[in-house]
């Protein structure tokens, strides 16, 4: 049962639960007036839902396109985390240094910078951190 069908079998048997009840007309007019506000509740977050499922959709969209400009740049790119741990690159790079993207990740930039220029690299990395 999706979920419109079983919210209207729940109105539904509330419903049916006043008019046995035999509650007075007051109380069943604000029972009645409960109801009708979680209609318009329900309502409300269905649409909300709907907004979020196309938000998520535009983002899932921006992502892709990014990551397919990022792919395919001209340039070398990749991402480190704070220990010099190579989390992503793109195919100019794994071209550049004749190795594959999946072979890529995981591994330290360091394994790629010459012994000569070590010194350098650590150098300059301590002055951005």
């Amino acid at each position: 049962m999706d979920k419109p069908d079983k919210f209207l079998a729940l109105r539904n048997q509330a419903e049916a639960l006043l008019n046995r009840s035999g509650l007075p007309a007051s109380e069943l007019t604000d029972i009645q007036a409960i109801i009708q506000e979680l209609d318009t509740h329900r309502i409300e977050l269905e649409l909300q839902n709907e907004e979020l499922l196309a938000s998520e959709q535009n983002l899932h969209d921006s992502i892709e396109n990014y990551m397919e400009l990022y792919d395919l740049s001209p340039v070398g790119y990749c991402s480190l985390n704070t220990e010099g741990v190579i989390v992503n690159g793109n195919l100019s790079l794994s071209t550049m240094l004749n190795i594959t993207k999946k072979a890529l990740i995981n591994r330290r930039f360091t394994d790629f910078v010459l012994n000569s220029d070590q010194d350098i690299f650590y150098f300059y990395q301590k002055k951005i951190s």
